[in-house]
């Protein structure tokens, strides 16, 4: 259960590190307007953060309306984009890559899938973190 999922339930007030976290994050996105995709793993190592916890930072900007999760395929050997998903039971059993010609598979780890969220700017711009932790 992620930290955003557990204060939901509890009914409490965000917690100080949890606002702090969101806070980071909504920085690092604010500062960067003309990107409207970004990856956790980036953003965990800029912010100096762990990816869990930018993971549970974005899950609850997305619970928000001011990020969408989807899921980016990529070739396992030339990085090449072979899809994007919106979910990962989307993902197809086959892609294939026009690069190497090759038919690629989650299940024998030929290819590679990131976690990438589309940003809404317009919810970003009027996002305060005091108004969400109350």
């Amino acid at each position: 259960m992620s930290l955003a999922n557990w204060f939901r339930r509890a009914q409490q007030p965000l917690s100080p590190r949890l606002q702090e976290l969101v806070g980071k994050v909504v920085s690092y996105l604010k500062d960067r307007p003309a990107e409207d995709e970004a990856v956790p793993k980036f953003i965990a190592k800029a912010i100096n953060e762990s990816e869990v916890s930018v993971f549970t930072a974005l899950r609850f900007l997305e619970e928000r309306g001011a990020a969408k999760e989807w899921f980016a395929v990529f070739c396992g050997t030339s990085d090449v984009p072979l899809g994007k998903f919106a979910a990962l039971q989307d993902i197809p059993k086959e892609l294939d890559c026009d690069v190497c010609d090759t038919q690629h598979c989650l299940v024998d780890h030929t290819c590679k899938v990131e976690v990438v969220y589309t940003i809404n700017r317009d919810k970003l711009s009027d996002f305060d973190i005091r108004e969400s932790a109350a």
